[in-house]
């Protein structure tokens, strides 16, 4: 008898398909309970690229962006009235870049203060003044003007809900220019003694007689020297007066009447152009200069390419400056055949007759063509040697053809010596009631000659003035406490930036919430201004606003020019838009006053809406960071390319 046949079994029971169910749900929520952790940490992930590329777009800018306002006035007597110290000027990241211009803006702190962070970083940033910043609506850098009304046409990126801050204070920067005279001057060598023409009746000084061109005399006209009229105590030379204008019985010497009294025909003259080598000649002799120095003896001399003598070198320097420029002013009425050839024949040239100028004789030369290219090269050499060895002495400008960084000299504030005192004048250079102070500049060494600024040449540079109470000899001495040169650590030069991503824009009150503050520095004024008040300096820049690349709010495109709190969500704003090149952010006026701080708010992500999130104010957003990088901090301006 066969054993029964095994029962095969084709189906699962109840029970195993529960367990089944059972398992498959469990493994179903596992996923979807890690599916949006790793949507975050993609997000995450995509928030940190976006850093990095912020954070070296910040600091490429910041490196190589140009650092100038050409329009902002530099100096003046006092330095309080002018913003070339001022903080929005300074060289530090945010300080530079947080503009109308470079793309970052502060977020308003309403918003800032409702977002936490680990360790409480941003809270401690903006406890110690720092601010949290966002980006434009937009992959570029810069918001200008001209290209700002293009942004709406593109939607807004999340790189919004990236914000950022900096992170550690900034080292004492050196001075970029030194208000009372913004040095280094630079000339083209060859040039005449450097001078300015004064427009009548604005921006002369109070003691200067003002004439209009081309009848200026002396007084209104040379700044290089010192104007004698006007009684200043100290500066670089007086003579340099006779080299620019003088008068000897009828005859007339100098670069002024040759260059701008011209003849009676409408030009120049010969005999203007000897008069003028006759007067460059008188001011060699003047400074004691023997004549095989400006005259040397022999065929195709060697040109000077080191001081000799007791002559200071900065004197030799503006001596050979002068005599070749006058000197290669009778190329135009004489030929190289007058003028012996090229070389030169011995005795051969053109001849400059002895002169009596000012009680004092000079010798007759006889000029060749080999003797101007002598002055010529020589004038070079002594001027590049000079201000590469000079850099403390301002006694001859810069050359032009040479402008390097070396040519600035090491400048800083000293932070604990008294400062210099007084009041912002208030019209007519008088002296007003607003309180003014300012830190005594320290140089690496003793600033030499400082002459004179071009601005105000009634003035010496550096010395107490009575038209300017309170100003006071401004350099400090106390060169133990220079520090721009002193020996450091890395870390010490190393600030952070921080990232975090969050989605502030989610804050009903996201474009409703004022401007964060504004520095004060940040509203251009114009420097001093004859019969000017200070409301008055503040309305001057309305021609220069695409010159002042580190003025104004920040938001200065987006902020809107009139409250619209009362329109709808999603409502269109770009009647309340300041127009291309507006001014309704400057004047008198407190409606100026208000839309210069930004208290209507800001069209942020420049749609051209009114965008209200579904957040409330009373709620609180944690900011993730998502990056941080250290940045080397530098103490002077510059520019890698």
């Amino acid at each position: 008898m066969h054993p029964p046949a095994a029962v095969t079994r084709t189906a699962m029971t109840l029970f195993e398909v529960a367990i089944s169910l059972a398992l498959l749900a469990l493994c179903v929520t596992s996923i979807a309970l890690i599916f949006p952790a790793g949507l975050r940490a993609q997000q995450m992930a995509r928030f940190g690229v976006y850093a990095a590329i912020k954070a070296e777009e910040m600091v490429e800018a910041f490196a190589s962006t140009h650092n100038s306002n050409p329009v902002v006035d530099v100096e003046s007597p006092t330095a309080w009235d002018v913003p070339s110290s001022y903080r929005a000027f300074t060289h530090d990241l945010e300080a530079r870049l947080a503009s109308p211009r470079y793309g970052i803006m502060p977020l308003p702190l309403a918003i800032a203060r409702r977002l936490d962070s680990d360790d409480d970083q941003i809270q401690r940033i903006l406890d110690q003044g720092g601010h949290l910043y966002y980006s434009q609506a937009a992959a570029a850098e810069q918001l200008q003007e001209e290209f700002a009304r293009t942004l709406g046409d593109a939607p807004p990126n999340e790189l919004q809900k990236l914000i950022f801050a900096v992170d550690g204070f900034a080292q004492q920067n050196a001075m970029h220019e030194t208000p009372w005279k913004a040095w280094p001057y630079y000339v083209a060598y060859p040039s005449p003694p450097m001078h300015t023409l004064f427009r009548p009746g604005q921006y002369a000084p109070p003691s200067a007689q003002v004439f209009d061109y081309p009848t200026a005399s002396y007084p209104s006209l040379v700044h290089e020297g010192v104007v004698p009229t006007f009684g200043v105590a100290a500066g670089v030379d007086p003579d340099m007066a006779v080299v620019f204008d003088a008068t000897d019985g009828a005859k007339r010497y100098g670069f002024k009447p040759y260059a701008y009294d011209i003849g009676p025909h409408g030009d120049p003259t010969e005999a203007a152009a000897i008069a003028y080598v006759q007067a460059a000649l008188w001011y060699c002799t003047k400074k004691g200069l023997p004549r095989e120095w400006y005259d040397p003896p022999g065929a195709s001399p060697a040109p000077l390419d080191a001081f000799s003598g007791a002559t200071p070198a900065h004197v030799q320097v503006n001596a050979m400056r002068f005599l070749a420029h006058a000197t290669s002013c009778m190329t135009r009425w004489r030929t190289l055949a007058d003028l012996g050839g090229q070389p030169s024949a011995a005795g051969s040239g053109v001849d400059i007759p002895a002169a009596t100028i000012a009680g004092l004789a000079t010798e007759a030369i006889k000029l060749s063509h080999d003797e101007i290219v002598y002055h010529h090269e020589s004038c070079l050499r002594l001027g590049m040697r000079f201000a590469a060895a000079y850099p403390y002495d301002w006694g001859a400008p810069r050359p032009q053809q040479r402008a390097i960084m070396m040519d600035y000299p090491l400048v800083q504030y000293d932070l604990f010596q008294p400062p210099l005192a007084g009041t912002i004048f208030d019209g007519d250079f008088a002296a007003g009631s607003v309180p003014a102070a300012q830190w005594r500049p320290l140089p690496a060494r003793p600033i030499a000659n400082s002459g004179v600024a071009a601005t105000f040449p009634d003035r010496a540079v550096g010395l107490a003035d009575a038209a300017y109470p309170g100003s006071g000899q401004i350099w400090s001495t106390a060169t133990e406490r220079f520090t721009l040169t002193a020996s450091f650590e890395p870390e010490e030069r190393c600030r952070e930036l921080l990232f975090w991503a969050v989605d502030w824009q989610s804050y009903e009150d996201c474009e409703l919430s004022p401007s964060a503050p504004v520095d004060a520095s940040k509203y251009a004024i114009a420097g001093p201004l004859r019969g000017a008040s200070f409301l008055d300096r503040m309305e001057w820049n309305d021609w220069a606003d695409h010159h002042l690349y580190d003025s104004r709010n920040p938001e200065k495109n987006l902020a809107f020019t009139r409250a619209v709190a009362d329109r709808a969500t999603g409502a269109s704003i770009t009647d309340a838009l300041m127009a291309n090149e507006g001014g309704e952010d400057k004047g008198r006026g407190m409606g100026a006053r208000q839309v210069f701080s930004g208290l209507h708010g800001a069209d942020r992500d420049f749609d051209g809406t009114l965008d209200r999130g579904p957040l409330p104010v009373s709620i609180r957003l944690r900011a993730t960071r998502v990056a941080r990088f250290n940045f080397y901090d530098p103490r002077v301006a510059a520019i890698i390319r």
